[in-house]
Protein backbone atom coordinates (compact mmCIF):
# COMPACT_ATOMS: atom_id res chain seq x y z
CA UNK A 1 0.00 0.00 0.00
CA UNK A 2 1.05 3.52 -0.68
CA UNK A 3 1.13 6.19 2.05
CA UNK A 4 -2.36 7.34 1.06
CA UNK A 5 -3.72 3.79 1.61
CA UNK A 6 -4.15 2.90 -2.03
CA UNK A 7 -2.90 -0.40 -3.41
CA UNK A 8 -0.03 -0.36 -5.84
CA UNK A 9 1.53 -2.97 -8.07
CA UNK A 10 4.98 -4.29 -7.26
CA UNK A 11 7.20 -6.52 -9.34
CA UNK A 12 5.31 -5.88 -12.56
CA UNK A 13 6.42 -8.14 -15.38
CA UNK A 14 5.72 -7.41 -19.00
CA UNK A 15 4.94 -10.31 -21.26
CA UNK A 16 6.73 -10.62 -24.53
CA UNK A 17 4.22 -10.74 -27.38
CA UNK A 18 6.72 -12.73 -29.44
CA UNK A 19 6.08 -15.72 -27.12
CA UNK A 20 2.61 -16.09 -28.61
CA UNK A 21 2.39 -19.08 -30.91
CA UNK A 22 -0.41 -19.51 -33.38
CA UNK A 23 -1.58 -23.10 -33.64
CA UNK A 24 -2.41 -23.44 -37.33
CA UNK A 25 -3.58 -27.06 -37.00
CA UNK A 26 -6.06 -26.16 -34.28
CA UNK A 27 -7.37 -23.14 -36.23
CA UNK A 28 -7.72 -25.25 -39.38
CA UNK A 29 -9.59 -27.95 -37.45
CA UNK A 30 -12.06 -25.36 -36.17
CA UNK A 31 -12.59 -23.90 -39.66
CA UNK A 32 -13.16 -27.34 -41.20
CA UNK A 33 -15.46 -28.54 -38.42
CA UNK A 34 -17.56 -25.39 -38.24
CA UNK A 35 -17.65 -25.13 -42.02
CA UNK A 36 -19.00 -28.65 -42.29
CA UNK A 37 -21.64 -28.10 -39.60
CA UNK A 38 -22.62 -24.79 -41.21
CA UNK A 39 -22.99 -26.51 -44.59
CA UNK A 40 -25.30 -29.08 -42.99
CA UNK A 41 -27.52 -26.30 -41.69
CA UNK A 42 -27.42 -24.59 -45.10
CA UNK A 43 -28.57 -27.72 -46.93
CA UNK A 44 -31.21 -28.41 -44.29
CA UNK A 45 -32.62 -24.90 -44.72
CA UNK A 46 -32.58 -25.48 -48.50
CA UNK A 47 -34.69 -28.62 -47.87
CA UNK A 48 -32.01 -30.82 -49.42
CA UNK A 49 -31.14 -32.53 -46.15
CA UNK A 50 -33.31 -33.73 -43.29
CA UNK A 51 -33.63 -30.78 -40.90
CA UNK A 52 -32.71 -32.84 -37.85
CA UNK A 53 -29.37 -34.04 -39.15
CA UNK A 54 -27.40 -30.82 -38.49
CA UNK A 55 -28.59 -30.91 -34.88
CA UNK A 56 -27.69 -34.58 -34.52
CA UNK A 57 -24.25 -33.95 -36.03
CA UNK A 58 -23.70 -31.03 -33.65
CA UNK A 59 -24.67 -33.13 -30.62
CA UNK A 60 -22.55 -36.05 -31.85
CA UNK A 61 -19.61 -33.67 -32.28
CA UNK A 62 -20.00 -32.45 -28.71
CA UNK A 63 -20.28 -36.01 -27.38
CA UNK A 64 -17.20 -37.06 -29.36
CA UNK A 65 -15.25 -33.99 -28.23
CA UNK A 66 -16.03 -34.87 -24.60
CA UNK A 67 -15.09 -38.52 -25.18
CA UNK A 68 -11.69 -37.47 -26.55
CA UNK A 69 -11.14 -35.10 -23.63
CA UNK A 70 -12.03 -37.79 -21.10
CA UNK A 71 -9.76 -40.28 -22.83
CA UNK A 72 -6.84 -37.84 -22.88
CA UNK A 73 -7.17 -37.09 -19.19
CA UNK A 74 -7.65 -40.80 -18.39
CA UNK A 75 -4.44 -41.55 -20.30
CA UNK A 76 -2.52 -38.96 -18.31
CA UNK A 77 -3.91 -40.23 -14.99
CA UNK A 78 -3.52 -43.94 -15.81
CA UNK A 79 -7.26 -44.53 -15.54
CA UNK A 80 -9.56 -46.66 -17.65
CA UNK A 81 -9.43 -45.49 -21.29
CA UNK A 82 -12.09 -45.16 -23.96
CA UNK A 83 -11.70 -47.84 -26.60
CA UNK A 84 -10.33 -46.58 -29.91
CA UNK A 85 -13.18 -48.35 -31.67
CA UNK A 86 -15.64 -46.26 -29.65
CA UNK A 87 -13.91 -43.03 -30.65
CA UNK A 88 -13.90 -44.14 -34.29
CA UNK A 89 -17.56 -45.16 -34.19
CA UNK A 90 -18.56 -41.78 -32.73
CA UNK A 91 -16.66 -40.08 -35.54
CA UNK A 92 -18.38 -42.25 -38.15
CA UNK A 93 -21.80 -41.42 -36.70
CA UNK A 94 -21.23 -37.74 -37.42
CA UNK A 95 -19.04 -36.71 -34.51
CA UNK A 96 -15.90 -36.29 -36.59
CA UNK A 97 -15.95 -32.45 -36.45
CA UNK A 98 -15.76 -32.63 -32.65
CA UNK A 99 -13.10 -35.32 -32.89
CA UNK A 100 -11.03 -33.20 -35.25
CA UNK A 101 -11.09 -30.23 -32.88
CA UNK A 102 -10.39 -32.42 -29.85
CA UNK A 103 -7.44 -34.12 -31.52
CA UNK A 104 -5.80 -30.76 -32.11
CA UNK A 105 -6.77 -29.09 -28.85
CA UNK A 106 -5.78 -32.00 -26.61
CA UNK A 107 -2.98 -33.22 -28.94
CA UNK A 108 -4.57 -36.65 -28.63
CA UNK A 109 -4.43 -39.48 -31.16
CA UNK A 110 -2.65 -37.27 -33.68
CA UNK A 111 0.54 -39.29 -34.05
CA UNK A 112 -0.84 -42.81 -34.15
CA UNK A 113 -0.95 -43.43 -37.91
CA UNK A 114 -3.20 -46.50 -37.75
CA UNK A 115 -5.77 -44.51 -35.77
CA UNK A 116 -5.53 -41.53 -38.12
CA UNK A 117 -5.95 -43.75 -41.18
CA UNK A 118 -9.18 -45.26 -39.85
CA UNK A 119 -10.35 -41.86 -38.60
CA UNK A 120 -10.03 -40.27 -42.05
CA UNK A 121 -11.79 -43.23 -43.66
CA UNK A 122 -14.64 -42.64 -41.19
CA UNK A 123 -14.65 -38.92 -42.05
CA UNK A 124 -14.79 -39.64 -45.79
CA UNK A 125 -17.53 -42.25 -45.29
CA UNK A 126 -19.60 -39.79 -43.28
CA UNK A 127 -19.14 -37.03 -45.84
CA UNK A 128 -20.05 -39.46 -48.65
CA UNK A 129 -23.26 -40.43 -46.84
CA UNK A 130 -24.17 -36.78 -46.33
CA UNK A 131 -23.40 -35.98 -49.97
CA UNK A 132 -25.54 -38.91 -51.07
CA UNK A 133 -28.39 -37.66 -48.87
CA UNK A 134 -28.09 -34.20 -50.43
CA UNK A 135 -27.76 -35.01 -54.13
CA UNK A 136 -28.96 -38.62 -54.28
CA UNK A 137 -27.78 -41.28 -56.68
CA UNK A 138 -28.84 -39.30 -59.76
CA UNK A 139 -26.55 -36.42 -58.74
CA UNK A 140 -23.57 -38.77 -58.53
CA UNK A 141 -24.23 -40.31 -61.94
CA UNK A 142 -24.51 -37.02 -63.83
Amino acid sequence: RQRDGKLRAIEVKYTDASNFTFNFSFALAIVIALGFIASLFYYAFQHKLWYGYPFIATVMSLVTYIAYGRDKFAAEANHRRTAESTLQFLALLGGWPGALIAQQQFRHKTRKLSFQFIFWIAVLANIACVAYAIVGLKGFLH
